[in-house]
């Protein structure tokens, strides 16, 4: 074969490799992440389910006191009823008095009177409470009449909105339905797809298996081998596969002098990285070392400055104590000196030969010892 019919032959080959390489990506992934995104489409196109409500509303509200309201209304009328019983009596007690002057007459319209009074007191409280009683049933039936109201409002509200839930969560049966068949015809044409790659790529390969002039361990140089044969590096095809071969051996040493070029550079990094680290320790160490003996050197001074200053005290302590000891000798001594020169004094006085003594020796008592004393 010549080089033309090698090249277009290396070009069929390349052509082929091509669309087995893409059909059999397609077959392993491309199909798969197709039918993942129809899939996606077709969840993200159906909401959520709508909700149907299942609680009315607040209920209607019932009026309350009413049996506390009719009893005291029939309590207030009960009152009623006796307080007038009770005027009457005291009326026709006091009339009848006034026409026979009969004393029991007037002591029962006196008592009659009396029993008017508390029980016409009391119906007057019993008013009053059935005033308030009144009030609070009237605004509790007012209050009950507004509840029922609102109530009804709700009711008619929650009619509609169950018609309309109902409506929308029939509408969403069917879509979901829809969907579901679309889901299922995804996976279906998911199948489909890839039995078709995998069919594709089968048919490539008995077509790949045709060009048998060209190992299967050298089909990764087919691009370079067009390209050596097109620029005429190479003048045949077995000429232009030990060029591929000998540059990819090549390549192969140029990599791995850079992977070892890259180790080495790495290590050297490493090992400069070691050395920063272990003078930064150093740096550190020295520094603490520093700060350790100014630490000590302060401790030193601060003690030998407590020693000199406590030496100064004791001193001055011993020198006040010194000073007072001595003060207190002087003051002995002036104390003797004043009691001997006092006795001397006295002695010299009755001495018969205080004529033979010196002034001074007398002032001084000094005559007690001149030996020459003689009492008068």
């Amino acid at each position: 074969m010549d080089n033309k019919e090698i090249l277009e032959k290396l070009r069929n080959l390349k052509d082929l490799l091509d669309q087995f390489t893409q059909q059999h990506d397609y077959y392993e992934n491309g199909c798969a992440l197709e039918a993942m995104e129809k899939i996606d489409d077709v969840k993200a196109s159906i909401s959520a389910m709508p909700g149907i409500p299942s609680v009315v509303g607040a209920m209607p509200v019932f009026p309350v006191g009413e049996k506390e309201y009719q009893t005291a209304k029939d309590e207030t009328a009960q009152s009623g009823k006796i307080t007038m019983i009770a005027l009457i009596a005291t009326v026709a007690s006091l009339g009848l008095w006034l026409i026979t002057k009969a004393t029991f007459l007037a002591i029962v319209g006196v008592i009659a009177g009396i029993a008017w009074y508390v029980l016409n007191k009391n119906h007057q409280n019993n008013k009053q409470g059935l005033a308030k009683k009144e009030k609070a049933y009237n605004e509790s039936v007012a209050a009950s009449k507004n509840s029922v109201e609102k109530f009804r409002k709700a009711l008619t509200c929650y009619e509609n909105e169950v018609t309309d839930g109902l409506a929308a969560a029939k509408a969403f049966g069917q879509l979901y339905r829809e969907k579901c068949a679309e889901h299922s015809a995804i996976l279906v044409e998911f199948a489909e797809n890839k039995n078709n790659a995998l069919d594709r790529c089968n048919e490539l390969v008995s077509q790949i298996d045709q060009h048998d002039y060209i190992p299967q361990e050298y089909y990764h140089h087919i691009s370079k081998l067009i390209s050596l044969l097109q620029s005429g590096r190479a003048d045949n095809y077995k000429e232009a596969l030990n060029i591929a071969i000998e540059e990819e051996r090549q390549e192969a040493m140029e990599k791995a002098r850079q992977e070892e070029e890259a180790r080495r550079l790495a290590a050297m990094e490493r090992q400069a990285e070691e050395e920063r680290r272990h003078n930064m320790m150093l740096e550190r160490q020295q520094a603490a070392h520093d700060r350790a003996m100014e630490r000590a050197a302060k401790e030193q001074a601060e003690a030998q400055r407590r020693a000199t200053v406590q030496a100064d005290k004791d001193r001055l302590r011993a020198e006040r104590e010194a000073f007072h000891q001595k003060t207190i000798a002087d003051s002995e001594a002036r104390k003797q000196a004043a009691k001997t020169r006092s006795a001397g004094i006295a002695k010299c006085a009755n001495c018969a030969n205080n004529q033979r003594c010196p002034s001074g020796i007398k002032e001084s008592g000094a005559g007690l010892t001149c030996g020459g004393y003689r009492p008068r």
